[in-house]
């Protein structure tokens, strides 16, 4: 998909309750793709999609990084430890 700032990102999951505010892995070239920023749109009001893209729609070096597949699998883990 393409963000609204023109990013493309590809969704790692999403609340059914609000279909729009996924959680997405965006694309940066100048970030590796194993550090790759990953954003919720519940959390970033300033961020929204622009438009969805199929894969063979993405530039060749978007579509390698973000590797879109059937499935994906991703573990997030908090940047802090509960008090």
């Amino acid at each position: 998909m393409q963000l609204d700032d023109e990013r493309y990102a590809l969704v790692l999951g999403m609340d059914p309750t609000q279909a729009l505010k996924q959680t997405l892995i965006l694309y940066d070239a100048d970030i590796p793709k194993q550090e790759a920023l990953i954003v919720d749109l519940g959390q970033e009001p300033k961020l929204a999609i622009a438009r969805s893209l199929r894969p063979a729609q993405l530039p060749l070096e978007v579509l390698e990084y973000l590797s879109p597949r059937r499935n994906l699998n991703y573990h997030i883990e908090p940047n802090h430890k509960p008090a």
